[in-house]
């Protein structure tokens, strides 16, 4: 995903910590009896909506962890009351702030679908200059969590710079969403499509039959069994870091699939799985769907494979 760049790595935990300790605070403000010294991760779980990946690589970033038990880390603490004593001084101004911000940005977006694109700029600046007296008030208010590829592609902090953050319409759009009650809330139901066995039957012209693999979603990307190359791979299919044996590698399916001859879009097929991850992580969709359309692609493995033998001359024998 980051293609080794260990900043642009940095960036995505950071928008993902974020948004938890944002979560952690809501929390807190709605129900004092979340605000504990210690928490297990089953709390973790079901109080701040944590999946296995935020357990394994973000918790802690955000607590220290002693005995199973989990204490926020001085950074988080001053982080929590810094967001809950701005939450306590604006949260009376909510009101006509949000009145306000409805009618000016609202009527702002009905205007973008009616106007030349080269008149947005000019009239978002305008508005934009409008709204900064609210944005404050409405941000530290609602404390909206955001969609990590925003905060990720905005590479501001929405609490230590919260004007510069809201300078671009799509981010104004996402707090316009959580002023009307369609905003961002956490889940971890993710986490029930983990690990768990799906069918990915490929057809080979080589052998003349389908091959039977099996293939689970992991917190990392995927993990492939029943194949010449078995093992973990990344969302797109490729060897993790410490699995890439040699430069011609690709991942266990790519592998398993070139080590019989099948002719697959690689490319293709990479882009597919990378989206399946990313739409079952999200919530998107269920484990069956995710089953459903896992073996999606390999029937269309299996298509292409069948039709590149029968689609090339006779006397070529090349594929």
């Amino acid at each position: 995903m980051f293609e080794n760049n260990s900043t642009d790595e940095q960036d995505w935990y950071d928008a993902r910590k974020r948004n938890l300790l944002i979560n952690i605070a809501k929390a807190q403000i709605k129900n004092k009896e979340n605000k504990k010294n210690y928490y297990t991760a089953d709390e973790l779980k079901d109080l701040f909506a944590f999946k296995l990946y935020d357990l394994h690589y973000v918790a802690k970033n955000i607590f220290t962890l002693d005995q199973d038990q989990y204490s926020l880390n001085n950074k988080s603490s001053v982080f929590l009351k810094k967001v809950m004593l701005s939450n306590d001084i604006v949260k009376d101004k909510l009101t006509e702030a949000e009145s306000f911000f409805i009618r000016v940005f609202g009527h702002f977006l009905d205007e973008m679908n009616k106007e030349i694109l080269a008149m947005h700029n000019e009239k978002f600046e305008f508005i934009f200059k409008q709204l900064s007296s609210v944005i404050h008030i409405i941000h530290w208010a609602r404390l909206p969590v955001f969609n990590e590829h925003l905060l990720f592609s905005r590479k501001k902090n929405p609490e230590l710079e919260t004007l510069e953050f809201y300078g671009h319409p799509d981010c104004l759009k996402a707090l316009l969403r959580e002023v009307r009650g369609e905003g961002i809330v956490m889940s971890n139901k993710s986490d029930l499509s983990l690990n768990r066995k799906i069918e990915f039957s490929v057809y080979t012209r080589r052998w003349g039959h389908f091959d039977h693999y099996s293939v689970s979603r992991t917190i990392n990307g995927w993990n492939w069994t029943g194949m010449m190359h078995e093992g973990e791979s990344d969302k797109e299919g490729l060897y993790l870091g410490s699995n890439l044996d040699s430069q011609e590698s690709s991942g266990p399916l790519f592998d398993s699939l070139n080590h019989d001859s099948v002719f697959f879009p690689e490319d293709a097929v990479k882009f597919a799985l990378a989206k399946l991850w990313e739409d079952a992580d999200e919530g998107k969709i269920d484990y069956d769907e995710l089953s459903n359309k896992l073996q999606e692609i390999a029937e269309w493995i299996s298509s292409v494979e069948k039709n590149i033998g029968e689609a090339q001359p006779k006397w070529l024998n090349y594929y």
